[in-house]
């Protein structure tokens, strides 16, 4: 709430008001009883006032209570004669800690109503001054200099008639240098300025003209009102920079909020309870997608816009919370964007009551927490993906394992067997971690097995990023392929060497052809390990495809075929 009051001994009258509740608000007045501003007049002095429930000149005010009085900060309010009137205050429904910033604000405004009092003073009188010339010009001079504005009268010839002090002030000359000479002699600015254009049109048209200007003669930004007459013009001004600063550090909070807002994606807003109207800031209404208002708006132009299957949900969430007697709740929802785009707003907000514990507002903000949602639901699938890829490389180890420490094979040679696999089998996780478990490149698995035979493997064939299942079971082929020719084939002979292509026919079948040379004829293995069944079966029951094994004369030949889809990302 603001109030302008005036404190009589057994009455409170409000001048103006802003916030104030019923009866209040249309009696225009209040028992001395629930006035705290009586504490300002007793003073005079200004009264801060943090929390009212604790302030002993405040606990025990009936306001604390009828008014929600809590927090309260008055300044007095002084006559055009200097005599206490009444106080100027804001008070605040919550605590409050107000900073001299806040009282520097309503010493500002306090001034300010003086002054409209003084010119409200003059203006009355100003019909009769020509009869109070007549009767004696002390009393009109006396109303002149109490006032706070500067003040300044010329005749239609453009001479200056009266000065008060507060003009001699400003201008830091005395009047008697500038009575009775033209206005444009005392102050050569003057021509052609904003308030000389004013003064023309007041003159001229008979009427009262008012603006702000910054002072050619002065050189800071002036209020300046010029009231017309028979006989001239009668000219207040006054000093608007320190109302100036506080509209630009309003101005400069407003684009600091409003910045905040739109980086953090924060709406604020209030609640009436009664009529279900609310208000809020151009962010909040831009989060549902809808035009910024600047007065309030029935809350189901929010809800509208909120998804059906969380509307009941929240709206009952609050009743019951309201019910509990809580005064803080707050809830995640979906809204519907016009294009059909799903987005997720966290949403906190502070009930306020009455003085008989009814809710009576419900203000908080709104914040759109999509990406963080997002994250959520990425890394749940993550977490399902990781279990999935843990049991099945568990189960590829267990396979690796059965096999190579098969019955019957030596110790030594099984553990080697079985490392070897592990080693290649960590290889190819290695690339797949680097791709974040996207994929990973054919080309890197068959350079990974390869590099160490240099000169002795040729390679071609279209780069391909695989699954990362494909991968693994492409990796284990190519190192059994690799470790069986550097034990037993082409990479075991000096003039032995390996072409490895691989194709892709017909945009849909994969085939891959792994052919040693220079080794001579080759028999088959004894005895059939995990290698081979590797080899052949991987395909089949791994990839949908088919692998044939051949021991021709000229050296080992594989080939693998399998649909183009098991084996690649399909993005």
């Amino acid at each position: 709430m603001a109030l302008i009051s005036l404190v009589t001994e057994d009455r409170q009258f409000f001048m103006g008001a802003q916030g104030l509740p019923e009866p209040w608000a249309s009696s225009h007045q209040s028992p001395l009883s629930h006035s705290i501003c009586k504490h300002v007049v007793a003073a005079n002095a200004p009264l801060v006032i943090s929390d009212a429930r604790s302030h002993p000149l405040a606990r025990d005010n009936p306001a604390v209570h009828d008014l929600n009085a809590i927090a309260y900060l008055g300044v007095p309010l002084l006559g055009p004669d200097g005599d206490i009137l009444g106080a100027v205050c804001a008070i605040d429904s919550t605590p409050r800690d107000w900073s001299e910033d806040d009282i520097e604000t309503l010493t500002v405004l306090s001034q300010a109503v003086t002054s409209e009092i003084g010119a409200h003073l003059y203006r009355r009188e100003r019909d009769r001054f020509d009869e109070a010339q007549r009767a004696g010009e002390a009393r009109t001079a006396e109303i002149l200099e109490s006032i706070d504005d500067a003040f300044y009268a010329i005749d239609r010839e453009w001479r200056v008639r009266y000065v008060n002090r507060h003009a001699e002030r400003l201008w830091a000359r005395p009047r008697n240098a500038i009575l009775g000479r033209t206005i444009f002699e005392a102050f050569p600015a003057f021509a052609e300025s904003e308030t000389h254009l004013a003064c023309q049109q007041a003159m001229a048209e008979g009427r009262p003209v008012r603006i702000e200007t910054v002072s050619r003669i002065l050189g800071i930004p002036v209020e300046v009102n010029v009231f017309p007459s028979p006989s001239g013009l009668s000219v207040y001004f006054r000093d608007i920079s320190a109302r100036r600063r506080m509209e630009e550090a309003l101005r400069e909070r407003d684009e600091i909020l409003s910045l905040a807002e739109r980086s953090a994606e924060i709406g604020i807003w209030d609640v009436d309870l009664a009529t279900g109207m609310v208000r809020g800031t151009a962010q909040f209404f831009r989060l549902f997608d809808l035009e910024p208002a600047d007065g309030p708006v029935p809350i189901e132009a929010m809800r509208a816009v909120r998804h059906p299957d969380d509307q009941n949900r929240v709206i009952q969430g609050f009743k019951e919370a309201v019910e509990r007697g809580t005064d803080h709740y707050e809830m995640e929802y979906r809204i519907l964007r016009p294009e059909g785009e799903v987005r997720w707003i966290f949403g906190r907000g502070r009930v306020v009551r009455d003085a008989h514990g009814q809710p009576m507002r419900y203000s908080g903000v709104d914040i759109d927490v999509t990406d963080r949602k997002r994250l959520e639901e990425h890394q749940k699938l993550l977490l399902a993906e990781l279990n999935h890829r843990v049991k099945n490389t568990i189960a590829l180890i267990q396979s690796i394992a059965k096999q190579s420490l098969a019955v019957g094979r030596p110790l030594e040679e099984a553990r080697d067997a079985f490392l070897r696999r592990l080693h290649a089998l960590a290889h190819t996780h290695s690339l797949l971690t680097e791709g974040e478990w996207r994929g990973a490149r054919l080309s890197a698995i068959v350079a990974d097995e390869l590099r160490p035979y240099g000169a002795h493997a040729s390679v071609a064939g279209q780069d391909l990023v695989l699954t990362p299942r494909a991968a693994l079971i492409l990796g284990l082929i190519l190192h059994e392929l690799a470790t069986n020719a550097a034990k037993h084939g082409a990479l075991a002979a000096p003039a032995g060497r390996i072409d490895l292509t691989w194709t892709i026919e017909d945009d849909a079948l994969f085939k891959l052809i792994w052919q040693e040379r220079g080794v001579g004829p080759v028999r088959p293995p004894a005895r059939r390990g995990f290698g081979s069944s590797l080899l052949e079966r991987a395909a089949t029951y791994e990839l949908q495809g088919a692998a044939i094994l051949e021991f021709a004369p000229d050296g080992v030949r594989y080939e693998l075929t399998a649909p183009l889809q098991e084996l690649v990302r399909q993005d």
